[in-house]
């Protein structure tokens, strides 16, 4: 199969929510008179902003959203939002233009919140009306999965969106974090309810994720082929004739999405951490 990556880049701005149909589009399949592109996406569960990395050869751009796929077959978002930075360097006989790009940039600096609630309020429902404070500029509300109410002598909410969803995030046990312009809240143990089944036709490598001196298994590493319908709070199936001992259902805490339209780079690279 032939991969394609799709780049567009306008004068839209993240959190003003307006389409991107006046956006140049940039397509390429890595052919030699075509784009050459990089990219790399950082993808947590938690409220952080995933950060996007792109390095392109030849190209100046201000803003971006990016798909990623095979030719023949739907593009899928990868990315979208704010630009943090572009750095233009040379690079041997071409100019090299790196861009960092935030999730929900504009919407995250500029979303505030001013309510009281009184007990027993379902946490769901005040997450849905903190998350209305980000849809005028440019996030969607996504899944939200959360349980829980708020004790009886009620609770005030005041100040940045960001922050009361932490505060509730850290309180009812779930994360937060906006994906693709897409705010989701996901309870910790149980994930969202979308599953993914990942057998050995796409997976690259999964492995023990270990840590300290003691190298104790804190998680699972998963490596499959480009997949961007995967996020963070997804859940994942694995089924691997290698490493059967790891087969199991896993909720992704973190993924990095990486491709290059010239170069051998093609993954999607899942982490998993044990619950306590």
């Amino acid at each position: 199969m032939i991969r394609q990556i799709q780049l567009k880049i306008g004068p839209f701005k993240d959190y003003e929510g307006k389409g991107s149909s006046s956006a140049l589009s940039l397509v390429t399949t890595g052919a030699d008179n075509e784009l050459n592109i990089s990219f790399s996406v950082n993808k947590e569960i938690t409220g952080s902003p995933n950060q996007t990395s792109l390095t392109i050869l030849n190209l100046s751009a201000l803003s971006i959203e990016l798909y990623a796929g095979y030719v023949g077959e739907p593009l899928r978002l990868v990315s979208k939002g704010g630009i943090l930075s572009a750095v233009s360097q040379r690079a041997g006989a071409e100019i090299a233009t790196t861009i960092g790009v935030m999730d929900g940039q504009g919407a995250t600096l500029k979303a505030y919140y001013d309510k009281s609630f009184a007990g027993a309020t379902p946490v769901a429902d005040i997450v849905k009306e903190l998350a209305a404070t980000m849809t005028d500029k440019g996030v969607q509300l996504g899944e939200i999965s959360v349980n829980g109410t708020l004790a009886d002598k009620g609770r005030v909410f005041h100040g940045r969106t960001v922050d009361s969803l932490d505060s509730l995030a850290k309180a009812f046990k779930f994360s937060w974090s906006i994906q693709d312009g897409v705010l989701q809240a996901i309870d910790d143990d149980t994930g969202s309810r979308k599953l993914y089944v990942l057998d050995d036709a796409t997976l690259v490598s999964v492995g023990p994720l270990l840590n300290g001196q003691l190298q104790q298994r804190v998680g699972v590493d998963i490596a499959t082929t480009l997949d961007a319908r995967i996020v963070p709070g997804d859940k994942v199936q694995v089924k691997s004739s290698v490493s059967p001992d790891l087969n199991g259902v896993y909720i992704v805490d973190e993924c990095q999405i990486s491709g290059e339209s010239h170069g051998p780079t093609w993954t999607t690279q899942l982490k998993s951490l044990v619950r306590q």
